[in-house]
């Protein structure tokens, strides 16, 4: 399983942007996904994607894809030092899981978040689905991005280079 079959699973059609990412055609993903890019680069204008790519040489395909994915509200995404992550976490575990969590996400104890999302896992077993959370460090200490997927979704076999299989 890749990064591509969980997105497809979220009918995000992403055909078109990997085309794109192929042609390393990065001005244009910047220009149709500006928000997304801004947000992942922590840049603001097309001057500092230019020196970005100067200096880089290319825009990671990945991690724009797990952002663009956020962007789309398909998950949930706590950066490492998020000072409102439980907040963040918890509202988005209780719109889709109907269940009510008190978190204690800590960017310094990640054993906090997984216990936590394994007990929510447990919680919610007989509901045929669970949380899936994924780290990517790319282009900073660290972002989590947690999905909730279909029980049967296969992830056991997680491949990515850039990206982490938390839980």
């Amino acid at each position: 399983m890749n990064l591509y079959n969980l997105l497809e699973s979220k009918n995000l059609d992403i055909s078109n942007i990997v085309k794109t990412f192929k042609e390393k055609n990065f001005n244009y993903i910047y220009n149709q996904y500006k928000e997304a890019v801004d947000e992942l680069l922590f840049i603001s204008n097309t001057n500092e994607f230019d020196d970005f790519i100067n200096e880089q040489g290319e825009l990671k395909e990945e991690p724009f894809l797990l952002e663009f994915a956020y962007k789309k509200g398909v998950c949930c995404n706590i950066g490492m030092y998020d000072e409102n992550a439980n907040d963040i976490l918890s509202d988005y575990i209780n719109r889709h899981s109907n269940i009510n969590v008190n978190l204690h996400y800590s960017y310094d104890e990640i054993n906090h978040l997984k216990g936590d999302i394994i007990n929510i896992n447990e919680l919610i077993k007989n509901t045929n689905k669970r949380y899936l959370v994924l780290l990517d460090d790319t282009y900073c200490e660290g972002s989590y991005y947690i999905f909730i997927i279909d029980e049967k979704f296969d992830d056991k076999q997680w491949e990515s280079h850039a990206i982490a299989r938390i839980i």
